[in-house]
């Protein structure tokens, strides 16, 4: 079994499919368990399969009030969720281990794209919720923090396994309610040319159960949240409307890059002002990244589709932010001395060797681009941020393009809002 990598696919709008009987409307078969363990399987000798109630699954009420609008965002979190049977594990002695499907192949279109779900805890084997980190973008299987993710395992015709991850898991974890695995993929050609093709569950901790419900595979729709738009907008989720952080990761790792958090915007602190003229809307929530960021490029990190990034394109990024020291009070920053936030863009390729892999971190290209808006910074205020960028072949020979936030003192914290990256010239 080779390690998965999980990373975010982005993808264009082409062929909503044609329309698939009842059988294939979600490729996955008893996806929410209402005819017990039929159709799942396990990968792993001692996994086992359990099926519990749902609504059994511990989740401690909080001692202090729900505010209103936070107590509507949970009843509609609620009413999406299948309130019957869910699958767990029973033991898990490797990162790959888990409950498992052979996929209907005949329920998949050659070149479709398809979109991926899936409702997801962590328990340990006394029955306790565990928590783990969805921001965590490069998998390790020695830390014990790492979030399940949905793969793909492709069997040859000569017995050959290939792993393709179709879902990541979504920010913030809250350990004692379900989580979302979230993701596209498309079926190739080459998935046709297989002998098998199986949906597992993987990368939970190893001696931690996982546990899910409402399994769905079903063909992308115009309703499909992260299809590539090339031509209007790069950033996925720049306005976190999705009231959570599907696709940003943080870069760093856990013990410098602190948490990421969804705020609304109308919290005390926060103003619907800004130092630049524009009428653009601002949304009902944003992004609070704070907490023990030790270095100043520990910051929101988000992959870019290098498809739609040709050599010379030209982009404008923009964003609103404000800055907060580590008292969680608003504060300043000299624009005139370059010591406002900026946004890097970097490129890298990760493969082969660790040797191999540092050689490409460090010689990887990198560009720190500062904010071409001329009005001073306003405290209390949000700021907008304007600047923009130049893909260039350097680039466009590695493999991934990332960009984020960067040059914040550690320590301090930033709420950011409405991100955007548009063409200039494409």
């Amino acid at each position: 079994m080779i390690p998965v990598r999980f990373i975010p696919v982005f993808i264009g709008i082409i062929g909503f499919g044609t329309s698939l009987n009842d059988k294939c409307s979600n490729v996955v078969r008893n996806g929410n368990f209402e005819e017990g363990t039929k159709d799942w399987k396990f990968i792993g000798q001692n996994t086992g399969l359990l099926l519990i109630s749902s609504d059994r699954i511990p989740r401690p009420k909080s001692k202090q009030p729900i505010p209103k609008q936070q107590e509507q965002k949970e009843n509609e979190r609620d009413s999406s969720i299948h309130h019957g049977s869910a699958l767990s594990t029973a033991q898990r002695d490797q990162w790959y281990h888990g409950m498992s499907q052979e996929l209907q192949i005949d329920c998949l279109t050659q070149n479709q794209y398809y979109e991926v779900s899936m409702n997801v805890m962590i328990l340990d084997y006394a029955g306790k919720p565990v928590i783990c980190d969805p921001f965590q973008y490069h998998f390790d299987p020695s830390t014990s923090t790492t979030c399940p993710t949905l793969a793909l395992q492709l069997e040859s015709k000569d017995n050959q396994l290939k792993s393709i991850p179709i879902g990541n898991p979504i920010g913030p974890w809250n350990p004692t309610e379900w989580n979302e695995v979230y993701g596209i993929f498309q079926a190739t050609p080459f998935f046709f040319q297989q002998k098998r093709v199986e949906m597992y569950v993987t990368n939970a901790p190893v001696g931690h159960n996982e546990v899910i419900d409402n399994v769905i595979i079903k063909p992308i729709s115009t309703s499909t949240v992260g299809l590539r738009t090339c031509s209007m907008e790069l950033v996925k989720n720049g306005d976190a409307e999705t009231k959570d952080a599907r696709f940003w990761y943080l870069k760093g790792d856990a013990s410098t890059y602190g948490t990421l958090e969804i705020i609304l915007t109308s919290t005390p602190g926060s103003s619907n002002k800004s130092n630049n003229d524009s009428k653009e809307p601002f949304t009902n929530h944003a992004f609070y990244h704070y907490g023990n960021r030790k270095n100043k490029w520990n910051g929101m990190w988000q992959k870019l589709d290098q498809d739609c990034l040709g050599i010379g394109s030209k982009w404008k990024i923009s964003l609103y932010i404000k800055i907060l020291n580590k008292k969680r009070e608003e504060i300043w920053c000299d624009t005139k001395k370059r010591a406002c936030p900026e946004i890097t863009f970097e490129s890298i390729t990760i493969r082969g060797t660790v040797t191999e892999n540092l050689r490409n971190l460090i010689k990887k290209p990198w560009e720190n681009l500062q904010n071409l808006v001329t009005k001073p910074w306003v405290q209390g205020e949000w700021n907008r941020f304007e600047t923009e960028f130049t893909m260039t072949e350097a680039h466009k020979k590695l493999d991934e393009t990332w960009f984020y936030v960067s040059n914040i003192e550690p320590g301090h914290g930033y709420i950011i809002d409405n991100i955007s990256m548009v063409p200039i010239m494409y």
